[in-house]
């Protein structure tokens, strides 16, 4: 199908132009920008809960239901910033950070309970990044030195901590990719491994920095759904065909 036939580097060059466009919004509000890549804000999941974009919202439950954490892959501008400083990096070994699953879920609690009293640009995804380039970048508004030491201070901490391990604040802190993470698991297109044709090499699990596929005691490989962010690093690393997108 679709995602079997589709090398990692097409995902990576969608995700660069989508970071680009974004950027652009915010440094260099053109009209031919906005005419051109205004409507990517809407379609970052938040915003577009918070303005009841309905086409927005469509799509990206249509895209998780398909092939998971798409939207994390190509569309979310924190996470795609994080897979660019990963990258000089990814081919060293560095000591890999621990991702503690119930730390995610319970970032994802408290999240959902501050966005209820009001509280929820802090840990957002999209709200990292806009305020990365407004007040930290661009210094709009004529904001406090606080604020712009927060902004600056938050988004290198998340890059700092991908050079460790890859999307480690996508998998470990980010509300929105635990979120998406719960309906991932069960997309129609994701990787899977066939037992037979598997011999627990851990080749694939080499290829996934992210952590979603791992090698247990008993050598067994197993997929962490959740975990995956559609990266496709994995596609082509099994020998034996046994790690295939279906």
């Amino acid at each position: 199908m679709f995602m079997r036939k589709l090398p990692s580097w097409c995902r990576a060059l969608v995700a660069l132009l989508s970071l680009a466009a974004m950027t652009l919004l915010f440094v260099m509000p053109a009209a031919w920008v906005c005419t051109w890549f205004g409507w990517l804000p809407r379609a970052q999941l938040l915003p577009a809960i918070m303005s009841g974009e309905a086409a927005a919202l469509a799509l990206i439950a249509v895209s998780v239901a398909l092939f998971g954490r798409l939207y994390c892959a190509v569309v979310c501008p924190l996470g795609i910033a994080q897979d660019v400083a990963r990258f000089p990096v990814k081919f060293f070994r560095l000591k890999g950070l621990p991702i503690v699953g119930w730390v995610r879920y319970a970032v994802l609690a408290v999240f959902v309970i501050g966005a209820i009293l009001g509280f929820t640009g802090l840990i957002a995804p999209y709200g990292i990044f806009a305020r990365f380039l407004t007040v930290g970048v661009m210094r709009e508004g004529d904001p406090s030195v606080a604020l712009v030491v927060w902004a600056l201070a938050l988004f290198a901490f998340v890059l700092v901590m991908a050079l460790f391990r890859a999307r480690w604040w996508c998998n470990q802190v980010c509300p929105v990719g635990t979120f998406l993470g719960l309906f991932s698991r069960f997309a129609v297109f994701r990787p899977r491994i066939d037992g037979v044709k598997c011999v627990k090499c851990g080749l694939c699990a080499k290829a996934c920095d992210k952590g979603a596929i791992r090698v247990r005691d008993d050598k067994s490989v197993a997929i962490d759904h959740s975990k995956c962010v559609v990266c496709l690093d994995c596609k082509g690393s099994c020998r034996k065909e046994a790690l295939k997108w279906r």
